[in-house]
């Protein structure tokens, strides 16, 4: 029975142990604090469930209500129940910082979590100082490798590889598999996207031709990017974005009978 239990709270209760928080074993059962209670822990999250960048994002706090619910059914965080509170920030920076202020101050959730987007986040975190101010932010949808620095991000925990860690991968595979080919790299003209190219530089690669995108934008771009590259005469392109841009640029492949690796 001790076994079952712990295997039933062994995730969010490292998760809570992990982010400096001593309630799950030291805390008083009618003890109080921002976001948690006796019998509740509130979590916070901000996603694009609507605009361009939706597509299969939004089903992210579905997934984890599926698991919280889950994990209450069987007895809670001992006996807290988990409560998450999504907010819609469209892939937005402003949206993001919008939605995280009722989070924070009006929902007064105990932790952000599982927030999307290397962007919205760096400006999520800059706004409210969750280093400064100790908001627990517990595995963030980016694998932007500045997330790793504690000094910076103290109170942030990551649970992607990094993009940069990802870009030398590809690297590698990239030479060992395509020697000789002409390769294209099309990325997010962010952080995200620069993150990658990183790892590229780190793993010695050097594309033939390198296009960045803006999310704003790739709906209408992705047939001059597409056009580009097959005349280019590119044999191999990687694609380094959301599902959003990867989507168009796809589509706009296929309209060209477009075929690269």
């Amino acid at each position: 029975m001790i076994g079952k239990n712990r295997r039933k709270r062994t995730w969010f209760a490292a998760a809570v142990l992990a982010a400096g928080s001593l309630f799950a074993t030291s805390v008083p059962a009618n003890a109080n604090s921002t976001g948690v209670s006796s019998s509740e822990i509130k979590l916070g999250i901000t996603l694009p469930l609507t605009g361009g960048a939706s597509f299969g994002y939004k089903k992210v706090g579905d997934a984890m209500n599926a698991y919280f619910e889950y994990v209450n059914e069987n007895g809670g965080v001992y006996g807290r129940k988990i409560k998450l509170i999504i907010k819609d920030d469209e892939y937005s920076q402003v949206k993001a910082i919008a939605e995280t202020k009722k989070l924070l101050s009006t929902d007064k959730v105990f932790a952000l979590v599982g927030a999307l987007g290397t962007a919205n986040h760096k400006a999520v975190a800059a706004r409210f100082g969750l280093q400064r101010n100790k908001i627990p932010d517990l595995f963030i949808n980016t694998g932007f490798s500045g997330f790793s620095n504690r000094a910076q991000y103290g109170t942030t925990f990551p649970i992607l590889p990094s993009y940069a860690m990802e870009g030398k991968i590809l690297a590698k595979y990239l030479k060992e598999k395509y020697p000789n080919k002409k390769t294209a790299l099309i990325y997010q003209d962010d952080d995200f996207g620069a993150d990658v190219r990183v790892g590229f530089a780190t793993g010695e690669y050097k594309f033939t031709q390198e296009v960045a995108y803006s999310t704003a934008t790739i709906a209408t771009d992705a047939a001059k990017i597409v056009s580009d590259l097959k005349t280019l005469g590119a044999e191999v392109v990687v694609t380094f974005g959301v599902t959003q841009a990867t989507g168009a640029i796809l589509g706009a492949a296929a309209r060209v009978a477009f075929a690269p690796q």
